[in-house]
């Protein structure tokens, strides 16, 4: 009877996670809005574009994709010299196997995204912005940093901790504005300025910025010590549990080799210290002048 009892009890987490309708139906229903969300498709294409990469149109709602002589990349993600036929239809890509259907985890898609993140381009910018009431020649600075674990991909730690991007928008008084004044908000009234323009800006203002740069740091670092707490938080629950779990079938199922309950000890505190130390860094600048 208690062996009974502790099988029973060791495959309660299972059953529970199986069998569990509403999040299956649930977890049917977010694949199936993705699957009819433009989006990841027009961003893409946006992607193609700045980078260089020739596209057109194909049969049956396909993109066709191609390495150019003017990419700005010597090596596009997941794009071969030959070319592609890519799709956002997962029927389609079931009917066409030599089609590649294309989601948020494909490495096309993952492999764009770290090309942005890891190229200089676009990451400055100097703009003016229309206020009425605001002093002409007043400063904003708008910075984005990102938070991100360097933890080695086998263990998982963006489950935890996923990249996370930090706004912060400093004014001359060093008060951080970006919870009341959107990106999406503000983007739109924004002016671009001519290159000369923007070079002398900067260089006769280069120690405003400074100082509001450190400024804005200091607010991001405050938000970075909150996200690392609460994902620590997060992975030490489900490591936890998912090693005390182990640990218990262990004793009854001798198909769990030692080696894999070591694994999962290790895992929990190598991502536990990734995330700790996890670095935050400044992606992208914006100085905003009013006008």
């Amino acid at each position: 009877m208690q062996l009974e009892k502790q099988l029973e009890e060791g495959r309660d987490p299972l059953l529970e996670l199986n069998s569990s309708a509403q999040k299956a139906f649930k977890l049917l229903d977010d694949v199936s809005e993705k699957d009819t969300d433009n989006k990841l498709e027009d961003w893409l294409i946006s992607v193609f574009d700045l980078y260089g990469v020739d596209h057109e149109e194909g049969p049956h709602d396909t993109l066709i994709a191609r390495p150019s002589n003017h990419m700005r990349t010597t090596q596009f993600p997941a794009l071969p010299e030959e070319g592609t036929t890519l799709c956002f239809d997962r029927e389609t890509s079931l009917a066409r196997e030599e089609i590649q259907f294309l989601t948020y985890d494909h490495p096309m898609v993952t492999g764009s995204i770290e090309l942005i993140l890891d190229h200089e381009k676009g990451n400055t910018a100097l703009t003016t912005l229309k206020l009425p009431n605001a002093k002409e020649g007043s400063m904003l600075v708008e910075a984005i940093y990102t938070l991100r674990t360097m933890a080695p991909a086998i263990f998982q730690a963006n489950n935890y901790l996923p990249l996370s991007p930090i706004r912060i928008l400093i004014d001359e008084h060093g008060n951080d504005l970006a919870a009341k004044v959107g990106f999406k908000q503000l983007a739109p009234k924004l002016q671009n300025v001519k290159k000369d323009t923007a070079r002398a800006i900067v260089k006769s203002e280069a120690e405003k910025i400074k100082q509001l740069l450190k400024a804005s740091k200091n607010f991001a670092e405050e938000q970075a010590a909150t996200l690392r707490k609460e994902s620590e938080l997060l992975a030490n629950n489900r490591l936890s549990a998912e090693y005390q779990r182990l640990s218990f079938l262990q004793k009854t199922n001798p198909s769990i080799r030692q080696s894999e309950v070591e694994f999962l000890a290790d895992k929990k505190k190598s991502v536990l210290d990734h995330i700790k130390n996890a670095p935050l860094h400044l992606y992208a600048i914006r100085v905003i002048i009013t006008i």
